[in-house]
């Protein structure tokens, strides 16, 4: 209070002035009842423009400071007052406030500073106090005098250093600035040519903060850093005198006298230099400069003096070093690679470096005219807590990276922030999230990469077996990875990395969920072929995401005329494909989902074989030959069919059949009959016992290949008729009797249960 030097009001706002116990008082009227309660009488109201340009008493001179000017102690008109709180009537004191300086810079009045750069009372009234301690001796003060008329607590936002928690406040310095402001067009301009991810934020946060973009305070005052390379006459001043001239460069009262014999010639000279080189530093001082001792940072450069051009006297460099946010933006220039490398390719950092390194990389660069410094440029939003709520030690609900990397890998965690949503959106983060991550796409492409070697070892194959594929399936997985690639390769391009990720994620699955499983029982050439081809060039696409993920697999697969490592490789170029192919798989993929809904509506499992089914449609597409068995083994039906164009008779062949269930989407119809017959049970309970015994080979620890005894006991009957078909498809010796065994399970099937053991034989050895 004892540094207010004028009063704001809105000029819209209505006031209205009031008598209280015997008093007369101005306040806003939307603020009355909350300030003065019900004890007053109005006596009239006006706009808040009627009280423009009135002087007013202050609570305390500030004539100590300053010599009071006519622009003193008035009121002005100023757009942020408003009528949400206190009275209505702003006091302004323009060294402590940035709305205050700005409304200072417009009207001119004085600037007393009452605060010492240790944060002290200047003034007679708290002396030497530090200014929160004041608070309680000024209240006093203004109760004694009367001056003091309603007592309340407000809560609100006060700056902190956020390293040490000490109370900040503003306060007004003499600085040395970059008029960014007269380049504002210019930066406008250039940001024009950046390609910004998320897209919104150009024109948005980053656009707004350029239309308003303000001088640059350079200056700062620290003990070491990038010297500021000015040089100017300080007569009469150390250094340390200096620094202590800024607190009281708005107090003419309190200057310090100087010492300057104001006969020197250079007294009056206010010449400046600024150095723009270390040569050019060394030609013009005084004393001899080694270059390979100099030290350019503060304090040591402030002992070179230079001689002054204008008039031959000494001038020394100003204390103050530069602002850090100016080393970070001048990061482009300062590299041992410029101007080979500029602009860059991209960049990338959170959203609040639009106010930071963005923004001064681009300012830097303006002002030097040389464009923008990046092409693309990617914001992120930050890192939450799962239940969106900012990450704090305080609160305990901050996750180490370095457990998540250790339990789940740097793949993983990597993998789901490029999935889980686009760059520019916060993250809800939770271990179990990145654990996701882990199963879903890391050990789900290691899985297809393991089952590829196991098998392909298994049976000899080897790349002189190279064979290209008449396959269907082979066909369609080679078509699909080419889309793919030049889809990832696009989104690449304009640092779509959300949509190249997901893209990737869904060809994977569909590489396991759909290529493999449709494709396991064949291991042949072609299909060994087909695998190899696109599991090497997938671990190159995936190498900028999944880097060590990328790594392992390639390393297995490739031979020795290919590079040391896949992040050695160019990323793979796409071939043609037959899009007719992927939209026709596609078309069969969507059949078998209706198919497989069909079965859980009526409770069918799918390794219980049905009799029959068949689909119409009415889609514009001419349905493959090639697509029937595959539908019919997907399906697990014996016989499968297509009435194409003529939904008409599927209908009728519903009607005449009465255990089909129908379904339909995406304009297809499927009709399955779900009737089983004692001779589809018993395929079904067979069916069973296989997946039984493959699932007590993997408890086992059996590699594809290993050799394993399978003891049988209880209900036997059915797997001695199917014995031969058994041992030949899962890799067992069957003995009908019960013994000690490593692993074992009681199956049950029809309320009746099959007693099934295994036990390790000898690894490699082989049927």
């Amino acid at each position: 209070m004892p540094g207010n030097i004028a009063l704001a009001i809105n000029p819209e706002i209505i006031y209205i002035e009031v008598e209280v116990d015997g008093d007369n008082l101005i306040v806003a009227k939307d603020r009355a009842l909350k300030v003065l309660k019900e004890n007053y009488k109005t006596i009239k109201e006006f706009k808040g423009s009627e009280l423009v340009g009135q002087n007013y008493e202050p609570l305390y001179e500030a004539s100590d400071f300053v010599d009071i000017l006519d622009k003193d102690y008035k009121v002005y008109s100023a757009d942020f007052v408003s009528s949400d709180e206190g009275t209505g009537i702003v006091h302004i004191a323009p060294s402590f406030g940035v709305d205050d300086m700005n409304l200072q810079n417009k009207e001119k009045f004085s600037m007393p500073m009452t605060v010492s750069l240790e944060g002290k009372m200047l003034t007679k009234i708290a002396k030497d106090k530090f200014v929160k301690d004041a608070d309680l001796e000024i209240i006093e003060d203004l109760k004694k005098k009367k001056l003091f008329f309603l007592d309340e607590e407000i809560e609100h936002e006060y700056p902190f250093c956020w390293r040490c928690e000490s109370i900040l406040i503003y306060y007004a310095k003499s600085s040395w600035f970059i008029s960014v402001s007269k380049a504002r067009d210019q930066l406008l301009k250039n940001n024009k040519d950046i390609n910004w991810v998320p897209a919104y934020i150009k024109e948005g946060r980053f656009g707004e903060w350029l239309k308003g973009a303000n001088d640059w305070a350079l200056s700062r005052e620290r003990y070491w850093g990038t010297p500021l390379p000015i040089w100017k006459h300080q007569i009469g001043k150390s250094v340390d005198d200096a620094i202590s001239e800024q607190s009281s460069i708005l107090n003419p009262k309190l200057m310090p006298k100087s010492e300057t014999n104001l006969n020197d010639q250079n007294s009056k000279c206010e010449d400046i230099k600024i150095i723009g080189s270390i040569k050019e530093l060394q030609e013009l001082s005084i004393k001899p400069i080694d270059i390979k001792t100099l030290d350019l940072h503060k304090p040591f450069i402030d002992d070179i003096e230079i001689n002054c051009d204008k008039c031959g006297g000494k001038m020394t460099r100003v204390p103050e070093v530069i602002d850090v946010w100016f080393d970070s933006g001048a990061m482009p220039f300062a590299s041992g690679e410029y101007p080979d490398n500029f602009p860059a390719d991209y960049i990338c950092e959170a959203i609040d470096q639009t106010r930071g390194w963005f923004y001064t990389m681009l300012t830097i660069s303006t002002l030097l005219d040389k464009g923008t410094s990046y092409k693309n440029v990617i914001s992120l939003a930050h890192v939450l807590d799962e239940k969106g709520k900012k990450m704090s030690k305080s609160k305990g609900n901050v996750i180490d990276p370095m457990e998540v990397i250790d339990k789940f890998g740097t793949d993983s965690l990597r993998w789901y922030f490029y999935t889980v949503n686009s760059p520019g959106d916060s993250k809800r983060m939770s271990k179990r999230s990145v654990e996701i991550s882990l199963r879903q796409f890391i050990m789900l492409i290691n899985n297809i990469y393991s089952f590829f070697v196991s098998y392909a070892n298994i049976d000899g194959w080897n790349l002189e077996k190279q064979k290209q594929s008449d396959n269907i399936l082979d066909k369609w997985v080679l078509a699909k990875f080419n889309q793919v690639l030049i889809n990832v390769t696009k989104d690449l391009e304009k640092y779509n990395i959300t949509t190249a990720a997901r893209t990737i994620h869904e060809f994977v699955n569909d590489l396991s969920t759909w290529y493999l499983r449709r494709s396991r029982k064949r291991r042949d050439n072609e299909f060994y072929s087909t695998l190899y081809f696109v599991l090497i060039n997938t671990a190159k696409m995936i190498a900028p995401f999944t880097p060590f993920t990328a790594e392992s697999i390639y390393q297995n697969l490739k031979t020795g005329k290919d590079p040391e490592s896949v992040h050695l490789c160019d990323f793979p170029k796409a071939e043609e494909y037959d899009n007719k192919l992927i939209d026709e798989m596609q078309f069969v993929k969507n059949t078998v989902e209706i198919g497989h809904s069909i079965r859980t509506e009526a409770g069918i499992k799918v390794r219980q074989p049905l009799g029959h089914g068949i689909a119409s449609t009415q889609q514009p597409i001419d349905v493959p030959d090639w697509s029937v068995p595959i539908i019919q083994e997907e399906l697990n039906v014996k016989e499968f069919s297509w009435v194409t164009g003529n939904k008409e008779s599927a209908l009728l062949f519903k009607k005449e059949n009465k255990n089909y269930q129908y379904k339909e989407k995406n304009n297809i119809d499927v009709y399955l009959d779900t009737k089983i017959t004692p001779e589809l049970k018993n395929e079904g309970i067979l069916r069973d016992i296989l997946r039984s015994i493959q699932n007590l080979r993997k408890k086992a620890g059996l590699l594809p290949g290993d050799l394993a005894n399978i003891y049988c006991y209880d209900n036997t009957e059915i797997v001695k008729k199917n014995l031969e078909n058994i041992q030949k498809n899962t890799a067992v010796k069957i003995e009908f009797q019960k013994k000690p065994v490593d692993i074992e399970e009681d199956l049950k099937i029809d309320d009746q249960k099959i007693w099934l053991g295994v036990m390790k034989a000898k690894r490699n050895e082989k049927i």
